[in-house]
C-alpha cells in the first residue's frame, strides 16, 4: 500500500512539474513573439523615417533581398549609377541616424563622380558596361579583417566593404574601386 501510495504522489507531482515546465514554456514563447513583434513594429517606424528620404539626389529604399539575413543586417539601399549601397541597421544606431546619413551624403556627392572619373580614365582597359558594385557599411566592425583595412573589396562576389566611418570611406573608396575586374 506505501508503495502505490508513493507512486501516486509521484505521478502527480511529476505531472506538476511537467506542467508548470509547459507553463514556463509557452510564455518563454509569447515573451519571444511579443519581443520580436516590438522589435518589428521598431523597425517599420524607422523604415518610415528613413525610406523615400533623399541623400544626395539619391533615394534611400527598404531593401527587399530574398535572403532574410542580409534584409535584416542591411536593411536600406541606396542605388547609385556605379554602385549599389546596403546601409547596416547597427552602423546607423551607432553614429545616430543624423550623422550617418550627413556623411553618407558627403560621401555619396563625390563617390559617383569619382567613380565616373575612374572609368573614364581606364576606358581603353575595361569593358564598356562595368557592373554596380556592391558597397556594405561595416562601422560596427563585425568583419574580421576590418583590423587591418579601413575598406576591403572581394573579387570574387564584386562588393566593397567599408570599416570606421565616412571619414576612412572617402579615403579607401576609390582605391577599391580601382580594383575591381574590367
Amino acid at each position: 500500500m506505501k508503495i502505490r501510495k508513493l507512486g501516486c504522489l509521484g505521478i502527480f507531482l511529476a505531472a506538476a512539474i511537467s506542467i508548470a515546465g509547459c507553463s514556463n514554456t509557452v510564455n518563454t514563447d509569447v515573451t519571444a513573439t511579443y519581443e520580436q513583434e516590438d522589435a518589428e513594429n521598431a523597425v517599420a517606424e524607422n523604415d518610415d523615417n528613413i525610406c523615400g528620404r533623399s541623400v544626395a539626389g539619391f533615394v534611400i529604399e527598404k531593401n527587399d533581398s530574398k535572403d532574410s539575413e542580409k534584409r535584416a543586417m542591411y536593411p536600406y539601399v541606396v542605388k547609385a549609377p556605379s554602385s549599389i549601397w546596403f546601409l547596416a541597421a547597427d552602423d546607423i544606431e551607432l553614429m545616430g541616424e543624423e550623422a550617418f546619413f550627413a556623411g553618407l551624403e558627403e560621401v555619396l556627392s563625390m563617390v559617383d563622380l569619382d567613380f565616373t572619373d575612374a572609368r573614364e580614365a581606364l576606358k581603353d582597359y575595361i569593358n564598356k558596361d562595368v557592373a554596380s558594385v556592391e558597397i556594405y557599411t561595416d562601422f560596427c566592425n563585425k568583419a574580421g579583417i576590418s583590423a587591418n583595412a579601413g575598406a576591403y573589396y572581394n573579387s570574387v562576389s564584386n562588393f566593397i566593404k567599408l570599416f570606421y566611418d565616412w571619414d576612412q570611406a572617402k579615403y579607401s573608396l576609390l582605391h577599391e574601386y580601382c580594383a575591381l575586374p574590367y
